[in-house]
């Protein structure tokens, strides 16, 4: 591999300083460059440029993060935006270039403080000779009100359209294919926020990004609007061609799922969602960060082109950047029927979205090898063995029903909440994984106490009226609350699977609880299998 060089071009007066470093080859003009990778192995040369001429960038020194990791390195750059002495706002900027596929990815997030008429106006450019440029992009069809067009169900994709040699380019995810670079491409977003780690998107106030064509270069121009107090971001992942599998229908049909258009939205740490309307703040078209990383675990273990393990590493990293000083993930608005009914603020822990998080992470290291998501995930069971010991009921042969939520900051005094049995298996199933790798007794020891739990529990589960299952054991011993469609059964299928790697025969109480969610499901007409089912995870 050719040695990779680190350019810093400052111009002072006409000087110019040059050092010399490892990483890549950066070019940074003072005043002007985001940043320009040049001559960097795999990756068409790219640079992003300031255009506005009456405005600067001051880049803020003591903010700069840099990590080299064997299979990627990430940098962090802050800037001031000036127009003379006259601040306008804040841009933040996050590189990662992942080794392994030779792709790069970059967010910008920019925080105008004052309002200004005219926009900041960045300049990407790729290199590339590429005579042809094809886009696709998710589109949803009308449908009949008062139902919303923008449902993943009703996406669909455009066929690979060329791009035209100049033009505003449609407000939607892009995904470009050139001869000689791929470039998955998302709009500027606009958002206010609205407290609790809510932020509404005001779609229609952020302009199209402008797309032009030249003999050497495609060129991309942002307008990042200044409008005081709001935060305007974009993103991109670009590299070599090659970057997605159009022929491949599973990774298509994923693509969909997964949705990184106008339903799920990726974020700096994150893909945001929009919330359940009983959560405090809420307005149509807000989102926040679910800590759980759905999306990006979807792309881990079903995806097989590059863009799908570029955006698994970016969601590995949001995980691991994410994760608090005790080891979980908060969930940062405000559910009013938490709220109501145990007393619980905003920030709040939601066991089963840190667990999914540290599961994802789990994956993450088997599959990259990378130690500090090892680490992320026993942080976090550490965290999740000492609350079990203080935080649960007690069933008859000493199982343990572990509550489903607590205060962001520990109340001291257990707050008793119900317990879902889709949390419960989801947290046993994550400890087996984790004794699987680590072999540490701890993990199986409060796994087995999760499992006789349910042995314990196993016939009270059982909706006597309809025959489906009952969400959640209650504060008060009862059970209650309407059950998910097909989530509890996938991880009750999830267990049986997990023990037979665990060389435990298939357990009985197990498939009772299957068997019977299965019958309800056919009583009513609905699928046994959803997607996610189809595409079931197989570790060997």
């Amino acid at each position: 591999m050719k040695r990779l060089v680190i350019l810093l071009a400052v111009l002072v007066g006409g000087f110019v300083y040059v050092a010399k470093g490892e990483y890549g080859k950066y070019v940074y003009w003072r005043d002007h460059t985001v940043v320009s990778l040049q001559e960097v192995e795999g990756l068409p040369d790219f640079q992003m440029l300031l255009l506005n001429p009456d405005m600067s960038l001051k880049e803020q020194k003591d903010r700069r993060v840099q990590e080299d990791k064997p299979q990627l390195e990430r940098e962090v750059k802050v800037w001031k935006a000036r127009r003379g002495e006259v601040q306008l706002g804040e841009l933040y900027y996050e590189g990662m270039r992942f080794k392994n596929t030779g792709d790069y990815y970059y967010f910008l997030r920019y925080e105008p403080v004052t309002d200004y008429t005219q926009p900041l106006r960045l300049q990407a450019s790729i290199a590339s000779t590429a005579s042809e440029v094809n886009k696709r992009h998710l589109v949803y069809p009308p449908v009949p009100e008062p139902l919303s067009p923008f449902s993943i169900g009703n996406s669909t994709w455009t066929e690979a359209t060329p791009l035209a040699n100049e033009g505003e380019l449609p407000k939607q995810g892009l995904y470009l294919d050139g001869e000689d670079f791929s470039f998955h491409l998302n709009y500027v977003h606009l958002y206010e926020p609205l407290g609790n780690g809510v932020r509404k998107e005001w779609y229609e106030e952020a302009g199209p990004i402008h797309y032009k064509s030249t003999d050497t270069a495609k060129l991309l121009t942002l307008e990042l609007p200044h409008v005081e107090g709001k935060q305007v971001e974009q993103w991109g992942v670009f590299g070599r061609e090659g970057q997605f599998h159009w022929e491949d229908e599973g990774q298509e049909e994923l693509k969909t799922r997964a949705n990184l258009d106008r339903i799920r939205k990726w974020t700096q740490g994150g893909v945001q969602y929009i919330p359940d309307p009983s959560y405090v703040p809420y307005e149509e078209w807000s989102y926040w960060v679910v800590p759980a990383q759905h999306v990006g675990s979807k792309f881990l273990l079903y995806g097989t082109d590059r863009f799908s393990e570029n955006f698994a590493r970016m969601s590995l990293e949001g995980a691991l950047h994410t994760q608090n000083e005790e080891g979980f993930w908060n969930s940062e608005p405000k559910s009013s029927w938490l709220y109501q009914d145990y007393g619980i603020d905003a920030g709040f822990y939601d066991t089963r979205f840190s667990t999914d998080a540290a599961l994802f992470l789990l994956d993450g290291y088997r599959k990259f090898g990378d130690p500090s998501y090892l680490q992320a995930a026993e942080k976090y069971a550490a965290f999740f063995l000492d609350f079990a010991e203080t935080h649960h009921d007690k069933t008859r042969n000493n199982g343990y029903l572990v509550y489903d939520y607590r205060q962001g900051v520990d109340p001291g005094e257990p707050i008793k909440t119900h317990v879902s049995l889709n949390h419960l298996v989801a947290e046993m199933n994550f400890l087996y994984e984790l004794y699987l790798d680590t072999q540490k007794e701890a993990y199986a020891v409060m796994a087995e106490r999760l499992l006789t739990a349910v042995h314990d529990t196993r016939d009270h589960w059982v909706k006597q009226e309809n025959g489906d299952l009952w969400y959640a054991y209650m504060p008060d011993g009862s059970y209650g609350m309407q059950d998910y469609v097909h989530l509890t059964l996938k991880d009750l299928r999830y267990s049986q699977e997990l023990f037979n790697r665990l060389n435990k025969n298939s357990d009985p109480d197990f498939q009772y609880l299957i068997d019977v969610k299965e019958r309800f499901l056919t009583s009513i007409g609905q699928p046994l299998y959803d997607w996610e089912d189809l595409m079931f995870r197989r570790k060997e």
